[in-house]
């Protein structure tokens, strides 16, 4: 009954430490991607962690299992838990590095049998494996293998004409090395996002500790020299160290280098950032929706929404909420060196340039035509020239627009993991986007919408229709942002979403190869790991690789429409 004791007092407090862990650590232990959005600060978070419900659940299910033991008054003549796997797992999870991905998963690779992980840390760049294999399972192992050998050395040996006697040297295999080598399959096999090497394994042998005279059968060493070499990491015990502990998030601002791209650079010039707001529910319901004559009482109403006039009324309404120029004034203002904001640049892309004019001269009004050339070219006028903003600029000044040269020069700052991985999946989409699709056989009836198979550890194989891709230029200026380590602004919230999908922030996928390479622990005990598993070039945290503002489409032209329509309806003698 010793044993049962012992074992429910274990799991009881391993429930609780899951609950515990779950309420108060969780939140800090998952992934947030370095985007500013105050409208929708929480859509670029890591969703969950996979498996961790449902390990809580095996553990409870176990606990009351050795209850129902304990409570028994007939002791069971042999007594076996799970409790010592579920322990070691738990006690790797919670010193595991962040964001964590999953715990206790069945990962489908197309094997015939799921391959197991116990842990997917460092934001899916890390698999964890933890074994209670002992010395004596191990010894036991080579033993049997022994017997075999022997008795096929004996059987040759006794055949007539038998050479000399020569004891052969099988090759070395055994539980662990098939373990090792089936994972190392499985990361190569199991999708990940654009650019991502496959994930590094770490196998953990938390009963295995090297006696002080080193193991009894060199077999041992050598298995664990063959795994190392494989690139698994081997770590004999179990890890040591508190639990990583919960940390502040950082505070994200952005970099003194911004990259616009086309769509806030439009929002820029448009009316509803520079016109006076409304003042009235009424002053914003009429402002694009023109008056009509009513067939009953012959007097001025207000016509119905249309799509165009409801979309300009909710973008108007979202700058009362949140100005576009005072939040650009208030997160610049925080990293500028000065009143005027001279240490600030922006940028855009020559194919951005390129794009501006067309779209502003076609569909804009009379003062955004001039806002737009102005912005690119100072001797065109005053920006600011008109605005509600006038006087008032801030660090937004002297604003003006410089053209990216095409060659990117050497960042000046460390390119943080996350720019690194927006280059290489927009890089990846780019040639998606321009690539002409030639199909092999003839063209079906209904042609099929292209697919992308999810990453999520539980549904691997479920396959999702791939949305419309982000346009070129969109892509394109993420790109010229990220590599250069700048902050790139954009309104554009759904392409910024579709490129954190393939990026995988959802589910916690946020690593690239030079994050492994940084790391010093890569061989033998892993030790305590760096906070949120980041490297050295991590630690400036609060910079943010992008920042999203609401949409701002050019409407003066609407404004003034309603404005003349409004003149002819009232001159409409009744």
């Amino acid at each position: 009954m010793g044993d049962i004791s012992a074992a429910l007092e274990q799991l009881e407090d391993l429930c609780v430490s899951i609950h515990n862990w779950i309420a108060h650590i969780q939140p800090a232990a998952l992934y947030r991607a370095p985007i500013i959005d105050w409208h929708h600060p929480d859509d670029y978070t890591q969703k969950g962690i996979t498996g961790l419900r449902k390990f809580l659940g095996t553990a409870e299910a176990e606990r009351d299992h050795v209850a129902g033991l304990a409570k028994s008054p007939i002791s069971p003549k042999e007594f076996s838990s799970n409790a010592p796997h579920l322990l070691a797992v738990w006690h790797e999870f919670v010193r595991s590095a962040w964001p964590l991905g999953a715990i206790s998963q069945s990962l489908d690779v197309g094997a015939k049998v799921p391959v197991k992980v116990d842990i997917i840390a460092r934001g899916g760049a890390e698999w964890v494996k933890v074994s209670t294999i002992k010395e004596t399972r191990l010894l036991a192992e080579f033993r049997e293998q022994d017997s075999y050998n022997n008795s096929d050395y004996d059987s040759d040996t006794s055949s007539p004409g038998a050479g000399p006697s020569r004891l052969p040297d099988p090759a070395l295999t055994n539980s662990l090395i098939v373990q090792g080598e089936t994972l190392l399959r499985a990361t190569e096999a199991y999708p990940r996002p654009s650019g991502r090497p496959a994930p590094r394994v770490r196998l953990v042998l938390n009963r295995l500790i090297r006696p002080i005279h080193g193991f009894s059968d060199g077999r041992i060493d050598r298995t664990i020299t063959h795994l190392g070499s494989l690139g698994i990491v081997v770590q004999l015990g179990p890890t040591c160290g508190l639990p990583l502990p919960s940390s502040p998030r950082a505070h994200l601002r952005p970099s003194k280098n911004i990259v616009l791209d086309l769509s806030v650079l439009v929002a820029l010039c448009c009316d509803s950032t520079h016109y006076p707001l409304p003042s009235t529910h009424n002053e914003f319901e009429s402002r694009f929706r023109s008056l009509r004559i009513d067939e009953v009482t012959g007097e001025p109403v207000l016509s119905e929404h249309s799509h165009t006039s409801k979309d300009l009324r909710d973008q108007l309404q979202w700058e009362a909420q949140h100005p576009l120029i005072q939040e650009l004034k208030d997160r610049l203002g925080a990293v500028s060196d000065g009143d005027e904001g001279r240490e600030l640049a922006f940028w855009i892309t020559e194919e951005v340039r390129g794009r501006l004019p067309a779209l502003v001269d076609v569909i804009g009004g009379p003062e955004e035509r001039k806002r737009g050339k102005a912005l690119l070219d100072p001797e065109e006028g005053n920006f600011w020239r008109g605005s509600r903003w006038e006087g008032n600029e801030g660090v937004l000044k002297a604003l003006r627009v410089q053209i990216l040269p095409d060659d990117p020069a050497a960042p000046e700052a460390p390119v943080s993991i996350f720019q690194r991985t927006l280059v290489s999946t927009c890089q990846a989409l780019v040639v998606a986007l321009e690539t002409p699709i030639t199909p092999d056989a003839p063209p079906a009836t209904r042609t099929p919408r292209p697919q992308r198979r999810s990453r999520h550890p539980a549904r691997p194989a479920t396959m999702f229709p791939t949305n419309r891709y982000p346009s070129g230029h969109t892509l394109r200026t993420l790109i010229a942002g990220a590599e250069r380590g700048w902050t790139v602004l954009s309104n554009n919230r759904g392409a910024i979403g579709k490129v954190g999908r393939e990026m995988g922030i959802s589910e916690g996928l946020c690593w690239s190869a030079s994050q492994l390479e940084s790391e010093g622990q890569r061989q033998g005990d892993a030790g305590r790991h760096d906070q949120a598993g980041e490297s050295r070039e991590e630690r400036d945290d609060d910079l943010a690789a992008l920042w999203v503002v609401n949409p701002s489409s050019l409407s003066e032209w609407r404004r003034l429409e309603v404005v003349n329509d409004n003149m002819a309806v009232q001159c409409v003698p009744r």
